[in-house]
């Protein structure tokens, strides 16, 4: 029997995956359903311990050698955002549906940033788009069960797993045929197109390095840590085996694009279904940018009013409810209770985001309560949002970075309100493996 455990508290959550992380960070094996191996590899199911660890360390060096959560990473959202701006021009205040809308532009934000410019016109990836949606739209009940229904049933119900992974790998190939070409090897000065080419840079660097010799991709990743170089050896050698960066590709795609999308349709619902909000958003837009020159992560610092509904939508609506599950790996008590080795243990989010004991009235949406008296911004500290310790989300400044320029972007140039004679949404959403509002349509009016 395996026993289950809910954290529903920040203190809890916090202690249990930050202080207590060694024991709380591992995966159950049930996650490897979402992989396209089936097994515990790439971001997501990787289990515990030194790869975990080196990975980690390897997809933060080429964020920051992208300039993921930095001006220099604005490019990767550039154009999306220029031919979004277009296409709601062009619809003339008509109504649009807002997920079928937006997707397709988040989707090529992500498709410059993992793949870069290589990536227009690519059919693989246009077979992909809507593809997450599909998949993440499962109830988290039937993840659950997948640890216990045989594997055949289980692809009959997810189709569109192969689907994902096939074209993965069509796109793989191509690039990795590219780099073969190329001379790149890295360090964390390399100037780097996409997240792919780094991935191939640190591959091929470790697959050369290691031609002639006989240790193993285990070895290395079980050996002492060392100096910075010594250990982004090892990182590389994490991801040797193509199926470990190629689970990382889909990890990244199915919950990383989808999920920033999910997150910034409930942020557009939220600045419609509150008016007033997005009114004061565009008057600090006016003052702060101007109405020539374009939203920039560099702006953030005074747009304090646009920071404070963003962070309550992060509060208010969780995309990730109940977090990922973990496993622990030894016997533990926690607050009094023994956890059992083996246990599963989800963080409700959405409970530790509406506790009553944290947050004045928490099933009511006030961006008001993330400004001080003098309406500045106070950066929350009692959020779990990309949850917390080893495990937390490793793609969390991309999303922060697409929803703040998404947004700024949009409204300060349009005013988006709901279609005449069209009942609003449920602002309860609709529950998932990700937690998404209720279909709407925007009509977005040039100011």
């Amino acid at each position: 029997m395996i026993r289950m455990f809910i954290l529903s508290e920040v203190d809890i959550i916090h202690e249990a995956l930050v202080i207590n992380g060694a024991v709380f960070n591992d995966r159950p094996a049930f996650l490897g359903i979402m992989s396209g191996s089936g097994s515990k590899k790439g971001m997501v199911a990787l289990e515990s311990g030194p790869f975990h660890r080196y990975q980690r360390l390897f997809t933060r060096e080429i964020m920051r050698a992208l300039g993921i959560g930095c001006v220099k990473g604005e490019k990767h959202f550039t154009k999306s955002l220029t031919e979004l701006c277009q296409h709601l021009t062009e619809s003339t205040g008509r109504p649009l549906d807002a997920r079928t809308t937006l997707s397709s532009f988040v989707f090529y934000s992500f498709s410059v940033f993992f793949f870069g410019n290589a990536s227009d016109n690519n059919q693989a990836l246009i077979k992909l788009r809507d593809s997450p949606t599909e998949l993440l739209h499962q109830n988290p009940a039937f993840i659950l069960a997948s640890n216990i229904l045989p594997k055949h049933f289980v692809e009959q119900l997810m189709p569109n797993k192969k689907k994902l992974t096939d074209s993965f790998l069509e796109i793989f190939q191509g690039r990795r045929q590219q780099q073969q070409l190329k001379d790149d090897t890295w360090s964390t000065d390399t100037s780097l197109d996409s997240f792919l080419d780094g991935i191939l840079a640190i591959q091929k660097q470790y697959m050369n390095k290691n031609n002639s010799s006989s240790s193993s991709v285990h070895d290395a990743g079980n050996q002492g840590d060392g100096n910075h170089s010594n250990v982004m050896d090892k990182a590389a050698a994490a991801l040797a085996p193509d199926e470990h960066y190629m689970q990382m590709f889909f990890d990244f795609f199915t919950v990383g694009a989808e999920t920033s999308l999910v997150e910034l349709l409930w942020v557009l619902q939220m600045v419609m279904l509150y008016p007033e909000w997005q009114r004061r958003i565009q008057e600090e837009l006016d003052q702060v940018v101007g109405t020539e020159d374009a939203p920039s992560l560099l702006h953030k610092r005074r747009l304090h009013a646009t920071m404070a509904t963003i962070s309550e939508v992060y509060r208010f609506r969780p995309v990730a409810a109940l977090g990922a599950p973990h496993r622990v790996t030894q016997d533990m008590f926690l607050r009094g209770y023994f956890i059992p080795e083996g246990s599963y243990i989800l963080t409700n989010i959405y409970a530790a985001h509406h506790d009553s004991k944290l947050w004045k009235e928490p099933d009511t949406f006030d961006p008001g309560r993330f400004l001080d008296a003098g309406g500045k911004f106070k950066i929350p500290n009692r959020m779990v949002t990309f949850s917390a310790g080893q495990r937390s989300c490793p793609g969390e400044m991309w999303t922060r970075s697409l929803i703040f320029l998404y947004i700024t972007t949009i409204l300060q140039k349009f005013t988006l309100r709901f279609p005449d004679n069209e009942d609003r949404p449920d602002v309860m959403g609709e529950p998932g493996i990700n937690y998404s509002p209720c279909e709407f349509k925007i009509c977005a009016v040039p100011r």
